[in-house]
């Protein structure tokens, strides 16, 4: 019985894994083709037709992303792409930590953007009539109205370091150690080719010099 409700569940997870993958790509070329002038609340005449890849539900679509967390907007495609990624591959396994630990990071980035108002104000106005909210909603009350007013800019900043680097490190499910220690011994094997290089060059001028 255990393994009949198994099998279910896990094709269940792959089929999900599998639709994912058409909504990711969907929603980044909307993302990509986004202008506010296809949004009537945003304009008044809007441009007709819609000038979005994906027509009025990519626009609307990438209208809300960009709403909610601004430029961080960007990396919900990735995300998606890893999650099914995850449901396709992993479909055994616990989703949902990762799942959080995925909006972790998004929630990370828009604080940091929302941090620089000043230095994307211009790419916000512009290009997606943000005004002066470069993280979206999210950066801004949680970082600019809740973070920042009780840990200032750089506790907020290393607070969304440290759960953006955890959460990293958690979706990877890879321990900092190892990480560690394969840049050590990619560190090593890039110097003793430099070496093996410098020898074969000395090799050759001596040669030469013969």
């Amino acid at each position: 019985m255990a393994r009949r409700k198994t099998k279910p569940k896990k094709a269940w997870r792959e089929t999900i894994g599998l639709l994912m993958q058409a909504v990711w790509v969907l929603l980044l070329l909307a993302l990509a083709s986004y202008t506010w002038r296809d949004i009537p609340w945003e304009c008044s005449p809007c441009q007709s037709p819609t000038a979005n890849y994906i027509g009025p539900v990519g626009a609307w679509s990438a209208w809300v992303v960009f709403k909610v967390f601004g430029l961080a907007g960007f990396l919900v495609p990735l995300l998606l792409a890893v999650w099914g990624l995850i449901m396709l591959f992993q479909s055994g396994e616990r989703i949902w930590p990762r799942v959080l630990w995925m909006a972790g990071i998004l929630l990370g980035v828009s604080v940091l953007l929302d941090l620089q108002v000043s230095f994307w104000s211009g790419v916000t106005a512009e290009r997606f009539n943000l005004d002066d909210l470069p993280g979206g909603l999210s950066g801004y009350f949680l970082g600019r109205q809740l973070l920042t007013n009780f840990l200032g800019v750089v506790g907020s900043v290393v607070i969304s370091l440290g759960v953006i680097l955890s959460g990293l490190f958690f979706v990877a499910q890879t321990h900092p150690a190892e990480l560690w220690a394969a840049w050590g011994e990619w560190r090593e094997r890039w110097r003793a080719r430099r070496e093996e290089i410098a020898a074969s060059r000395r090799s050759a001028e001596e040669e030469a010099e013969r």
